[in-house]
């Protein structure tokens, strides 16, 4: 890809946004490779199920995500939208740049309107039972954990997570949604990371090899 020369405002949100995904490559949780998760069902022939899971540390998780969040925040200069109207801005001539780049970002919010995960819920209403069936996609539940959670206490999204927990399947609801937290959490860096290393961290290279030249 080549760019035409970026002003002194987008080259600062350049700047933050390669420093960013700098300190998340240096946090314990990513050098030790400690962000991976699993979950375990195993059914009984007595009707018995037992559901083992293996999560991040929360320390560990928490720390990671500080990182992560500016990255989703509208109002940061590194927000992920933010960055991709900087680069499409200033691409050179020519669509096949500006297609490659629109079809990478489609790739990160794919799972924002997919469904993921369905919760039915029983409840008793003028003495008949109804059923209450609610549909989150993995987006959904990461804002629902780092807005009714790890950040904030919105009552309503605690509320929300905490109807994880009350299923058939003794937890595992609540389980399978730690692990869409932590899955588009990977797929949130992985995307950001590859943003930097094939396109913000060359430009700012070269730009800056461009500079010393000069």
């Amino acid at each position: 890809m080549k760019f035409e020369r970026f002003n002194s405002d987008e080259r600062q949100s350049l700047k933050l946004f390669h420093n960013r995904v700098g300190r998340i490559w240096a946090t314990r949780i990513i050098k030790e490779n400690l962000l991976g998760s699993e979950i375990k069902m195993t059914f009984h022939r007595n009707g018995e199920m037992k559901a083992e899971s293996v999560f991040p540390s929360e320390d560990d998780l928490c720390s990671f995500l500080v990182h992560l969040r500016p990255f989703i925040l509208q109002e940061d200069p590194i927000y992920y939208h933010k960055i991709i109207k900087i680069l499409r801005g200033r691409l050179s001539i020519g669509g096949c740049c500006r297609i490659c780049l629109n079809e990478y970002l489609s790739t990160i919010n794919i799972n924002e309107i997919k469904p993921s995960l369905i919760v039915n819920t029983i409840f008793k209403e003028n003495n008949s039972v109804k059923l209450k069936t609610a549909e989150y996609t993995s987006n959904d539940i990461f804002n629902l954990y780092l807005n009714g959670y790890y950040f904030h206490n919105d009552i309503q999204k605690l509320n929300k997570l905490n109807s994880f927990k009350s299923n058939f399947f003794k937890g595992g609801a609540e389980n399978f949604s730690k692990l869409q937290l932590i899955s588009r959490a990977i797929d949130l860096f992985s995307f950001v990371s590859n943003i930097d290393n094939l396109i913000v961290g060359t430009i700012l290279a070269d730009q800056d090899n461009t500079t010393d030249g000069n």
